[in-house]
């Protein structure tokens, strides 16, 4: 999104000169936290995006609104030189963040996950995609998570600025993240969230199925931090 080289062009996750990393990690099996891009929301004017989570980032940090600055790469661009990684180093394990920014839809990760073995992903930040999702098409969400419930890792993505104390971290992280979260992946009850509009229904996923999110597939995908 802003690295460019010496010809003063952006630097894309399948750079060339990038692939000896790649390689070393594939050798020495160090799995890769690939952030790819931005939402696709990014790329839409704030009326047109989904989430009120992206209209009020974007709408307070302009500068990183990619519909505001057409020099930066096409987010399509940033998922396909994604998807080119793998296709070149097929035996790289890669655990996307943020829903490996296919947060929008379902069906586009699922491919992505049946094209490549390998490739895993992260929650962080981007609950509120499926919630949004699960307005209009809850069986989708729910069918989505349960054929693919090994590759999906738990993440929150939590930036501490400094601008709360403590006491009001804690607070913020347990009920406005952690607390909601689980009750749309625990609960099966219709429940609303400030960041999606319209009522939705929670997943009441199993506890196998929660164990794997939280716990398991973590320590499978990444076995060199256990």
């Amino acid at each position: 999104m802003e690295i460019k080289d010496e010809n003063g062009n952006f630097i894309l996750q399948n750079h060339p000169k990038l692939d000896t990393i790649y390689d070393f990690l594939v050798v020495n099996n160090i799995p890769l936290l690939a952030h790819t891009g931005e939402p696709l929301n990014c790329w839409l004017p704030l009326k047109e995006m989904t989430v009120k989570q992206d209209r009020d980032y974007f709408t307070a940090h302009s500068e990183y609104h990619a519909a505001l600055h057409p020099e930066i790469p096409h987010y399509w661009e940033h998922i396909s030189a994604r998807d080119n990684i793998l296709e070149k180093h097929p035996n790289l394990r890669l655990v996307g963040a943020h829903i490996s920014s296919l947060e929008w839809e379902t069906a586009e990760i699922a491919k992505r996950l049946d094209k490549f073995p390998n490739m895993a992903f992260d929650l962080a930040d981007r609950v509120c995609h499926w919630q949004h999702q699960a307005v209009s098409d809850w069986q989708k969400v729910y069918d989505f998570v349960v054929k693919y419930q090994d590759r999906i890792l738990y993440g929150t993505d939590f930036i501490d600025d400094n601008s709360k104390t403590q006491t009001e971290k804690t607070k913020w992280l347990i009920e406005d993240k952690w607390q909601m979260h689980d009750d749309f992946l625990r609960k099966k009850e219709w429940m609303c969230v400030p960041k999606v509009s319209g009522k939705f229904r929670g997943l009441g996923l199993s506890e196998t199925i929660l164990e794997k999110i939280y716990t398991t597939n973590a320590k499978n995908w990444y076995q060199r931090l256990m």
